[in-house]
């Protein structure tokens, strides 16, 4: 037994291979630098799209940062460390993925070469701290107040969808993305929109018939044909109760029906079930009834009869959201059932959309959560719509937690670096050089930005210094007609807390990546990454 135990051991030590020193660090910085090298050109409104393939043969087109991060197959450790990094800022901030991924890359090219110069890299790591937590207040200085203003939510809405669609679905899924968030906010504290924002994805018709509902829509289709496909003031009542005579859990307990008199007295049984039970909701004064489990037929035909809609096993997340957005309380017990549980919307009805069928629920009071029906050409254009408009809506949500939203389009990354340069030749010692190089690594954003937008990288970085370098701090690229203008009035913005998180994300993982004093391979890890592939 303790033999084999020490040959474990062994072979965990046995090393494939090792690296030490500035060898390791190069090697991590050449990894981190590859993924970010492949953001470059999607950067902005006029980023161009990767094509991606995998290993499957499926491929996906698309200039969004995460996508193309999803679906890259990175092997080196610290790759998958910069793309999980940008992973978590798109869905917790919702935009800034791609600058946060370009900067971390920046930052550590640009520390490896004062590395290799002779700055040690605990230097360099205190000087980059040092520039972030500059900036800190700074950023907050240079903030405009959102305070509810809904033209500066949908700014921040289109900046994040800017250039993947047309101007004109940009601008309705900005308005969608600010109504949305708005209308799920509960006195002033923000809702997660995953938890109270419901899409639901349909082919056909384009991305600019997209629409928000003040309510949920129910993939199910209406119990009967004899019912209504319409309610007006519909009155709600939402049943988590089996409606219907179970059968026996015990399989060993039989139903025996030997004569017709037992069919006819089980037939019976049956009915009054079926009636008591309708006879509490139609006390209660409900017209739309939506269960979470199954109806019997005696109760359905006295729905149909009674004109009252009836929708039966709706999709646990959506019974729940239906009961958020119309304010209904969810029954367990039908003989509980009152008028006070009953939620309310302006209209209930069956929509058709190609061969699908759906129920809409529409014009509720102060829903606490609302429904997008997602329109595109195909299947991966809805995916695309969806998961964007999500992202827009986080960083509209962003905005108004924080109340505080910058400018972008290069303007704020430009304006950081002055004041970086600024503070950094106050500074004694190396720690300046570290703090120059990250005043350089910022002023890569709207280079970068530039050169995507077919302008010259280097005079529009150098007019760029020139206006901010006076009291112009709001100047920025203007990206349909390739000059410079105040992105206030452009409508190009961000909000403040996620280029905080921005920084602060980027600074961190290139510290990590400059620790780095030696990497080694076990043959064992070896092995089991060659049988991953």
């Amino acid at each position: 037994m303790s033999k084999s135990k020490d040959k474990v051991q062994e072979k965990l030590v046995e090393l494939a291979g090792s690296l030490k020193g500035i060898d390791a660090i190069r090697n991590c910085v050449y990894a981190v630098a590859a993924v970010a090298d492949i953001l470059r050109t999607s950067l902005g409104p006029n980023g161009m799209r990767k094509l991606i393939i995998d290993r499957y043969d499926n491929y996906v087109v698309s200039n969004d940062g995460v996508t193309i991060l999803r679906d890259l197959d990175i092997q080196h450790p610290m790759g998958e460390m910069l793309v999980n990094m940008g992973k978590t800022h798109v869905r917790t901030q919702g935009d800034g993925g791609k600058i946060t991924v370009i900067l971390a890359g920046e930052l550590v090219k640009r520390g490896l070469k004062l590395v290799e110069e002779g700055v040690h890299p605990s230097v360099v790591i205190s000087g980059y701290y040092c520039a972030c937590e500059s900036l800190m207040n700074m950023i907050d200085e240079l903030s405009v107040d959102v305070d509810g203003d809904k033209t500066l939510l949908r700014s921040v809405a289109s900046t994040s969808l800017s250039g993947k669609f047309s101007e004109r679905a940009t601008r309705r899924l900005s308005d969608i993305a600010v109504e949305a968030v708005t209308t799920i906010a509960e006195g002033g504290r923000l809702m997660e929109v995953k938890d109270r924002v419901q899409f639901v994805k349909r082919e056909g018709g384009g991305i600019s018939d997209t629409e928000l509902v003040h309510g949920v829509i129910i993939s199910k289709d209406i119990l009967s044909p004899k019912m209504p496909r319409r309610v007006e003031d519909a009155k709600i009542a939402l049943l988590s109760e089996k409606l219907y005579l179970e059968k026996p859990a015990d399989r060993s307990v039989e139903l025996q029906i030997n004569s017709p008199e037992d069919l006819e007295g089980y037939l019976e049984e049956e009915r009054k079930f079926g009636e008591r039970k309708f006879s509490y909701i139609k006390r209660s004064g409900a017209n739309v009834v939506v269960t979470e489990k199954g109806i019997n037929k005696v109760i359905e035909q006295s729905l149909a009869k009674n004109k009252i809609l009836g929708i039966r096993r709706a999709k646990p997340e959506e019974f729940k959201l239906l009961s958020e957005a119309c304010g209904a309380k969810i029954c367990s017990r039908v003989e509980d059932l009152s008028e006070e549980d009953l939620g309310y919307a302006e209209v209930v009805e069956e929509r058709r959309v190609g061969r699908d069928k759906y129920v809409l629920f529409s014009g509720c009071r102060g829903p606490k959560a609302v429904a997008v029906l997602v329109r595109g050409g195909s299947w991966f254009v809805c995916e695309e719509v969806e998961r964007l408009l999500r992202n827009a809506m986080v960083a509209v949500s962003v905005a108004m937690m924080h109340k505080k939203v910058v400018g972008g389009g290069g303007a704020i990354e430009i304006e950081m670096a002055k004041r970086v340069r600024k503070i950094a030749y106050s500074v004694e010692g190396k720690r300046q050089l570290a703090m120059l190089e990250f005043a350089s690594a910022l002023e890569m954003i709207p280079r970068i930005l530039a050169s995507n937008a077919g302008m010259d990288e280097v005079s529009t970085l150098l007019e760029l210094r020139s206006k901010h370098s006076g009291s112009l701090n709001w100047l920025g690229i203007d990206f349909e007609n390739k000059k410079l203008r105040d992105m206030r009035e452009y409508g190009v913005l961000e909000p403040s807390y996620a280029k905080i998180r921005s920084l602060k994300s980027a600074t961190e993982f290139a510290s990590s990546v400059l620790r780095v004093d030696g990497m080694y391979i076990s043959k064992m890890g070896l092995e089991k990454r060659d049988q991953a592939k």
